[in-house]
């Protein structure tokens, strides 16, 4: 027999045997009305019951042994007064029985609360805290100290502040404070020290109300969100890898159609300079020859800004590296882009046409990131319009729709059916035979980091259009 059990029978028989003994009482004394206060000890008494219908059985149990007092004891005094007083006992009785019931529900729901809410601070894998009014903290869950370790005192007060990493400190005392001074919620992820070195967490913290909706503390959470960061930090890292690779990837390709740019201004420049050569060399230098050898020079300097303007064009591409935001020009931009794009040797025999807005204002975006967009779509435009008969055609639209800032790019290619389009945009999925399905989702992922939004549409046989959308900055 356990404890509990033991516990139940003793205060069972102790129930039972001051029953009787007070029906024992009544039967010889006449307690009458003090019988139901002796009476109500046996029903306090079985409040401590594991069973909440102990009570009232006690309950119906002593109420028997008050009639039975009545009927069994001398009839002393008046007889109408002598029921009354066993009415009244009765009453006093029951009263107990109901209140007792009802304190002892409230407590067992209270218990069940409390052992609810322990359970949840000691098992839950969320680290919970509660600050009082001022702002110091008063409760931190298991949760917590398994995480940064230590004793609880170590991190009441603002002492918790002490386990952030030194990068993120400034950042989450000021989240902080305003929540104190603006009762401003917030979320912020940072760094926490644990046992094992810092750790990537998203700590929350949020006013807590009275009934009287008065601010009468604060509730948070910090959730560990280490392993997810890690891989959205590893991918960052590989889409900046595959940025390079893009680039380098973009700029191979056009490196034939480059040479052969460059290969034409210079095979001008030595034909000319052979052409003056030999005027040196047989002529004397009068007025034609003057005059002849200056347009020899003329086009000479024509085809060194030619040179230059594809140099500076591949240099400008190959050295764009800031994904700072920065005020741009995006017909300037979009213009140069498309400038480098037509030395591809894919748009020899595509028409690229531009039809840029010159009244849309400067948006504040990374400019390499829309390059790259912009690049990337135009690419894929080039290979839907390499299977194109007839003239294959790509432009690039620039406007403004509803306040935003619209850069659109069609091609009269294969163009996409739906179900290919519905995919166009998951990772790794490609209908390119040496492609790496990496391309649109990067340039969607690219436009969300811009505040950007993206949208595609397309018909087979008829061509695609994607449109990038921008706010406009101030």
């Amino acid at each position: 027999m356990t404890y509990k059990m033991y516990y139940e029978a003793q205060t069972v028989f102790f129930c039972l045997l001051l029953s009787s003994i007070v029906f024992l009482v009544d039967l010889y004394t006449q307690l009458v009305i003090a019988s139901g206060v002796l009476y109500i000890t046996v029903v306090l008494f079985s409040l401590c019951l594991k069973n909440d219908k102990s009570p009232i059985l006690f309950g119906v149990l002593v109420s028997v042994l008050t009639v039975l007092g009545y009927y069994f004891s001398e009839k002393l005094g008046i007889e109408w007064m002598v029921l009354a007083n066993r009415a009244l006992a009765l009453f006093v009785i029951w009263v107990t029985v109901i209140l007792g019931t009802k304190i002892k529900q409230t407590k067992t729901k209270l218990r069940k609360s409390q052992q609810r809410f322990q359970e949840l601070t000691e098992q839950s894998p969320t680290m919970l805290w509660q600050a009082g009014i001022n702002g110091d903290w008063i409760f931190v869950s298991n949760g917590w100290l398994n995480f940064v370790g230590g004793e609880d005192s170590q991190h009441l007060g603002t002492k918790w502040l002490s386990v952030i990493h030194p990068e993120d400190h400034d950042i989450v005392a000021k989240s902080y404070q305003n929540l104190i001074d603006g009762a401003e919620s917030f979320q912020v992820i940072c760094r926490l020290k644990s046992d094992s070195g810092y750790k990537w967490v998203s700590l929350q913290g949020n006013v807590c109300y009275s009934s009287h909706h008065e601010v009468s503390g604060f509730l948070g959470t910090a959730i560990d969100i280490n392993d997810n960061k890690v891989m959205e930090l590893r991918l960052e890292e590989t889409t900046v890898r595959y940025y390079q690779q893009d680039k380098m990837a973009a700029l191979g390709s056009l490196a034939s159609g480059i040479l052969h740019e460059i290969g034409n201004p210079l095979a001008g420049i030595i034909g000319l300079l052979n052409e003056i050569q030999q005027e040196l060399k047989t002529h004397k230098l009068t007025d034609p020859v003057r005059s002849t050898l200056n347009g020899y020079l003329a086009m000479i300097f024509d085809e060194l800004n030619r040179l230059t303007r594809i140099s500076q064009d591949v240099s400008n591409f190959s050295n764009m590296s800031s994904s700072d935001d920065c005020l741009v020009d995006l017909n300037d931009i979009t213009r140069r882009t498309c400038r480098l794009i037509l030395h591809d040797e894919r748009m020899w025999n595509i028409k690229l046409n531009l039809d840029l807005d010159t009244n849309i204002p400067a948006v504040v975006l990374a400019s390499d990131h829309y390059v790259q967009v912009l690049q990337n779509l135009i690419s894929n435009s080039m290979d839907a319009c390499l299977s194109k008969s007839g003239e294959a055609k790509i432009e690039v639209v620039t406007t403004i729709e509803d306040e935003l800032v619209a850069i659109c790019v069609s091609d009269n290619g294969v163009g996409m059916s739906q179900e290919t389009l519905a995919l166009a945009g998951e990772e790794f999925y490609t209908t390119k035979a040496k492609g790496t399905g990496l391309g649109l989702p990067i340039c969607y992922s690219l436009i969300q980091k811009m505040s950007g939004e993206m949208q595609i549409s397309s018909k087979v046989g008829q061509g695609t259009q994607i449109t990038m959308y921008f706010p406009v900055n101030g």
